[in-house]
């Protein structure tokens, strides 16, 4: 017997044209055994002509012949109005052609006014899209169904494990035999992004975005929130958020353990037998035959006790429920919105099979898979599906790109820190408070003095322009190698010309910029991010002082002339003017200490960046994500003849309902 299982998910979008970009006109025909199904089927096909649906089909194909071809769809989009422009009976099918208008960001009203005590009701529309709604939530549950069989295959390849290290045996006391602890190395390799680009980009087809949402909930029905790559999207079944996270734990649960630790002999541990014999012995505890059974598999775990007790024999298990799946991330229980703010940074929480309560109270008394799902109670957390972003951009926005006067380094800059909820007693994560550049980084000027007119006016540089591009970061493979290291290359894709590379190399502690070309000049080069500062002769006039109530402090106020290269405009005596212009053309410290300023300000404020996308994006891809420990324990003889310990895949395939 052959089983295939082929899942295909793809969004399909055909353009329309109107003049309107709010409203679209379409006419479109279908068939039906009813005129009802007939114009319901005709109203999908224009919603999906027009703003296009998530296809989600499952084909499955048993001994080479079809046995099962399903599709579903789910449509975007608000139907304003229809109208059955022809309709006919054919081989006792309806067959209509319909006119109608379709919005994707409107929301319709079924209620019109047509005089001072009568309005008029669309009943035949709103019985449409009621149907068409329903359609739509039973579509994502089957969405769902379908995306956890190819999400299933695809993790399953996602982990890479390996027998780390072993310990020298130990002699166990009041005992003639011996110990030895394992440890197995479980990584995350490159499917894994494969993963969860595809569970993030499905679920964004499958649940309703903002607009979506407002259009679907402008009848009354409830949504379910969840952050999709930093934006609100929203299921329309209470029990897909439970779907999903019972998905998530089974696919962690099966796949944590799905290997066998074995020697030159026998099998030693195999967590998928014990697994099974232990559940064999829950159903019926005083069997002695499975009681031996689950004896016979275990005979290598230490402190386990024999008989109906079969908990010992799984202390294992629980070592599982801090690993996590890269991307995911999860609030805490009935969450705030300080909370779901921190889904979004460097200290989210990562989704594990102990991050929320499995009880029947949170959920709901049937809401499990063995009873479809029913009666379920909403999910009490926010969950955040990230795709992986790569490469990191580093975009400043504080100081040299902020566009904002530097008032002498009095600018107000956003600052990370730790804070402390005392309410729960809890820490709460990264805030940011207001805190003064000069402070942290001393003094930036946007104004240099050069000349002294009088006691209110001047001449000077003023700073008219600053800007840093962004700076790219993208992991590189070395020469001779075909593996990606980690180790990041930094680039400037407006200046690749220079030939220069910069390696950030966290051995050597955190990443500084560096001035490779200071010598007084306007700008500098670290690695290859330029940073560019402009200046322009001006007159500066003072006005007087008005209190700045950010830095609670008062600041002077100025009016500012442009000043010609030749000095032209400007009342000097002929000497007073060379003079001047020698002091312009001398190189200036103080345009010297605004660089090695911002060379401090870039270094702190790249690294606190990069190092949250490093926590968030890079390590949990790049590192051994996990460590399963297990001691074993075996007799003088059974040591004497064992030449190897090896680790291999399971061979056996985890009950499940997602192949």
């Amino acid at each position: 017997m052959k089983k295939i299982i082929l899942i295909i998910t793809i969004l399909v979008t055909t353009s329309i044209y109107t003049q309107n970009s709010d409203i679209i006109k379409i006419t479109t025909s279908a068939s039906g055994i009813t005129k009802e199904i007939a114009v319901q089927d005709a109203l999908r096909s224009a919603l999906e002509q027009s703003y296009g649906s998530f296809i989600s089909t499952k084909t499955n194909i048993k001994n080479d012949e079809l046995i099962n071809d399903e599709i579903v769809s789910i449509t975007n989009g608000d139907i304003h109005r229809y109208e059955i422009i022809s309709e006919y009976i054919l081989d006792g099918r309806y067959n209509v052609t319909i006119e109608s208008e379709i919005s994707l960001n409107q929301i319709n009203t079924f209620k019109k006014q047509i005089g001072e005590s009568a309005t008029k009701f669309d009943g035949a529309l709103f019985g449409v899209k009621i149907k068409l709604q329903e359609i739509n939530e039973k579509s994502e549950r089957i969405s769902l169904k379908n995306l956890f069989v190819s999400l299933y295959n695809i993790y399953s390849e996602s982990i890479d494990i390996t027998l780390d290290n072993y310990a020298e045996p130990k002699i166990i006391s009041n005992t003639n035999n011996y110990s030895i602890d394992f440890e197995i190395g479980l990584a995350y390799n490159s499917n894994i992004l494969t993963f969860n680009n595809h569970l993030t980009k499905s679920l964004k087809s499958i649940a309703m975005n903002q607009t979506e949402n407002e259009l679907y909930s402008s009848l009354g029905k409830s949504t379910y929130p969840v952050i999709l790559d930093g934006e609100n999207y929203y299921f329309r079944n209470v029990d897909s958020m439970h779907r999903i996270v019972d998905f998530l734990s089974s696919i962690i649960a099966q796949n944590y353990f799905h290997y066998e630790l074995s020697d030159n002999i026998e099998i030693l541990f195999d967590p998928y037998e014990l697994d099974r014999r232990k559940n064999s012995l829950a159903k019926d505890r005083y069997n002695k035959k499975k009681q031996q059974l689950l004896a016979q598999e275990g005979k290598f775990l230490l402190n386990v006790k024999s008989g109906y007790s079969y908990e010992s024999y799984m202390k294992w298990q629980n070592q599982r429920n801090s690993f996590y799946i890269p991307g995911i991330y999860i609030s805490r229980s009935n969450p705030r919105d300080r909370d779901i703010e921190q889904l979004n940074s460097g200290d989210a929480k990562y989704f594990t099979q102990g991050s929320i309560s499995w009880g029947r109270y949170d959920r709901g008394e049937k809401c499990y898979m063995s009873n479809n799902y029913s009666e379920c109670r909403e999910f009490n957390y926010i969950m955040h599906f990230a795709s992986k972003s790569s490469p990191f951009t580093y975009l400043e926005e504080g100081v040299i790109n902020s566009r904002k006067p530097w008032m002498d380094g009095n600018i107000v800059i956003k600052e990370p820190y730790y804070g402390y909820d005392y309410t729960s007693y809890n820490s709460r994560g990264i805030d940011y408070r207001n805190e003064k550049y000069s402070n942290k980084y001393g003094e930036i000027f946007d104004f240099i003095p050069l000349w002294k007119i009088n006691g209110k006016n001047d001449i000077g540089f003023r700073l008219i322009n600053s800007s840093i591009a962004p700076i790219i970061v993208q992991p590189f493979i070395p020469k001779g190698s075909n593996k990606t290291v980690s180790e990041y290359r930094l680039w400037n894709p407006n200046d690749l010309g220079n030939g220069k590379v910069f390696k950030i190399d966290e051995s050597k502690g955190p990443f500084n910029l560096t001035d490779d070309l200071f010598s007084g000049k306007s700008y500098i080069t670290a690695g290859t991010a330029i940073v560019s500062l402009d200046y322009k002769l001006y007159q500066r006039s003072y006005e007087g002082y008005s209190y700045n109530y950010d830095l609670r402090a008062y600041e002077n106020k100025y009016s500012y002339n442009s000043v010609n290269s030749d000095l032209s405009n400007i009342k000097l005596s002929k000497k007073k003017k060379q003079e001047l212009k020698r002091i312009i053309n001398t190189p200036n410290k103080t345009k010297a200490s605004n660089l090695n300023s911002l060379i401090r300000y870039l270094s702190a404020d790249f690294t606190t960046k990069w190092n949250i996308h490093r926590k968030t994006s890079v390590d949990p891809y790049a590192k051994t994500t996990s460590v399963f420990k297990i001691t074993l324990q075996f007799s003088k003889e059974k040591l004497s003849n064992i030449s190897e310990f090896k680790l291999e895949k399971s061979a056996d395939t985890w009950n499940h309902s997602y192949k």
